[in-house]
């Protein structure tokens, strides 16, 4: 139970899977900011971009997510928090900016320290036929390093070094559709093989 408990909260401070945010600073704000009826610019792909960034491009919006923990038995998956995730063109159309926040501003806190907020900022390096990311938090003492590859179905992110007890990160996004996406996390000791799930995402577009 110790261990879940500790992989759960380290899964939280690196969010899931830097550099601009559009977390707001209390509830009231959040609320606002999820009305579906708030025509809000996502932004665009530049004209000369690589077209892989549509990878991820396309989840340009406002996202609900639920997210799921293994149980200490072994006997299932349990629903952990709601949170809310939402994809933006950044750099001028040149990159994809994602801001995280858990739990979703559904939940009202009275101290809005406890609510988790992180940021990645994603380009593409075409020479080297990969994504490139970082991703920072409001308690994150360093930035956090993953790169990944992609096709139409998926994405596939690998950090570049051990960060959740002493593991690598593998994550992926896959099924996404224009109104869903899953997404998941696995730990590895050495980066290659033996990977665990530890922890799901399935987000439902809002706007």
């Amino acid at each position: 139970m110790k261990h879940k408990k500790t992989v759960i909260s380290a899964i939280i401070a690196l969010g899931l899977t830097a550099c601009q945010s559009m977390a707001v600073a209390s509830s009231d704000e959040g609320a606002e900011m999820a009305k579906p009826s708030q025509k809000l610019d996502y932004g665009h792909m530049a004209e000369q971009a690589p077209p892989q960034l549509m990878h991820l491009g396309k989840l340009a919006g406002h996202w609900y997510l639920t997210e799921q923990a293994p149980n200490a038995d072994g006997s299932g998956w349990a629903v952990q928090q709601n949170a809310e995730w939402t994809f933006r063109w950044g750099l001028g159309g040149w990159s994809i900016v994602d801001d995280y926040v858990a739990p979703s501003f559904e939940t009202v806190l009275e101290d809005e320290t406890k609510r988790q907020r992180g940021t990645n900022l994603r380009t593409y390096h075409v020479a080297d036929d990969k994504w490139v990311m970082t991703w920072l938090t409001t308690t994150s003492k360093i930035p956090q390093g993953f790169t990944a590859i992609s096709d139409d179905e998926t994405v596939t992110m690998l950090s570049d070094i051990p960060y959740i007890n002493k593991s690598y990160v593998r994550i992926t996004f896959f099924d996404m559709t224009d109104n869903t996406f899953d997404w998941k996390m696995e730990l590895s000791k050495d980066g290659k093989e033996g990977w665990s799930e530890v922890y799901r995402i399935h987000g439902d577009k809002k706007h």
